[in-house]
């Protein structure tokens, strides 16, 4: 006798978070997967415990803003991606001065001005 199977149920989502630690045992990155795909913000650290990046995952791909920081904490780059597409990036050096911003593909601000606000997305910039 055959057992029926109801296909209305979902199969069992799975979710776990890698972490993963440098050498000195401080934490190197934590990354969230579900169903074995990279899934939500995975954020990594330097040895010395300082956020360096921050970086958001949609099934296993780039979906949504990253962000790099250096080693002083100061913001170095951030981007904003669909499905592994990059459609802006924002660059700062450390005086927090643009050197470059980006809309898909192409150069759109004036590097050395200084950023007063940025918008979700970047798709605006205000300028102190």
């Amino acid at each position: 006798m055959r057992k029926k199977i109801d296909k209305s149920q979902k199969p069992r989502t799975q979710i776990r978070v890698e972490i993963t630690h440098h050498t000195n045992g401080t934490v190197t990155s934590k990354s969230p997967y579900v169903n074995g795909k990279i899934h939500g913000l995975e954020t990594g650290w330097d040895e010395n415990g300082q956020k360096r990046r921050e970086t958001m995952y949609r099934d296993g791909k780039f979906h949504g803003t990253s962000s790099w920081w250096n080693e002083n904490g100061a913001k170095v780059w951030e981007t904003y991606s669909q499905h592994d597409e990059e459609y802006s990036r924002m660059e700062w050096n450390e005086k927090r001065n643009v050197t470059r911003v980006k809309f898909n593909n192409k150069t759109a601000a004036e590097p050395n001005r200084q950023i007063k606000k940025t918008y979700q997305g970047m798709d605006k910039i205000e300028y102190a």
